[in-house]
């Protein structure tokens, strides 16, 4: 038993590895299941069997993506709860920024893939909802933890609202590709965020 879940971990591994750079090279259109398939080693029934369709490939590359490792743990536990012990409020939207320039590096290729795609793939399209879902819940979750010590200066859902703005990956692609360094676009937005949502 033991044995065959190594060699269907190892199988997931190899298709996610070779999903993942397929699709960043190549865009998801032009990357089919077959081409994963032969640059995983694998048949094209095993990736059907274990993931459905290429939808659900790109769901769990960007899962893995996300994660750095194929632990199912939740991104809050990942270090998002450690900034409830910054003493300021500065402290804790740089903290926050920075998490999500970690997030948008890790992921924001792959869904800029999804965005571009979900015109003509259903599930990309919620799965595209989902991640704006959960974003939206990761800066609700910051704002309250904000709040709870006093850094929020009005309204929390409005405040959230605005950090899920100011974190978006068009936001952040943006400010990339101005060249800007991680403590400028930091800077910036902090002190967007300090002038009308936080003490």
């Amino acid at each position: 038993m033991v044995k065959r879940e190594d060699s269907a971990r190892r199988t997931e591994i190899a298709v996610i590895h070779a999903a993942r750079n397929l699709f960043l090279d190549n865009g998801y259109g032009p990357t089919t299941i077959k081409l994963i398939a032969s640059d995983a080693g694998v048949s094209q029934e095993t990736i059907y069997k274990r993931f459905g369709s290429k939808a659900a490939v790109l769901k769990r590359v960007y899962d893995v993506t996300l994660a750095g490792d194929f632990e199912d743990k939740p991104m809050a536990d990942r270090g998002l709860r450690d900034l409830a012990k910054q003493r300021s409020a500065r402290g804790m939207l740089a903290g926050y920024v920075r998490f999500a320039l970690d997030f948008y590096d890790r992921v924001g290729p792959l869904v800029s893939l999804a965005k571009q795609a979900q015109a003509t793939e259903p599930d990309l399209a919620d799965f595209v909802r989902t991640i704006e879902k959960e974003r939206r819940t990761g800066a609700g979750f910051f704002v309250k933890a904000s709040a709870d010590k006093g850094f929020v200066s009005f309204d929390v859902e409005r405040a959230a609202d605005e950090v899920w703005l100011l974190t978006s990956f068009e936001l952040l692609g943006n400010a990339r590709s101005l060249g800007w360094p991680d403590d400028r676009i930091v800077e910036w937005i902090v002190t967007l965020l300090r002038a009308s949502a936080f003490n």
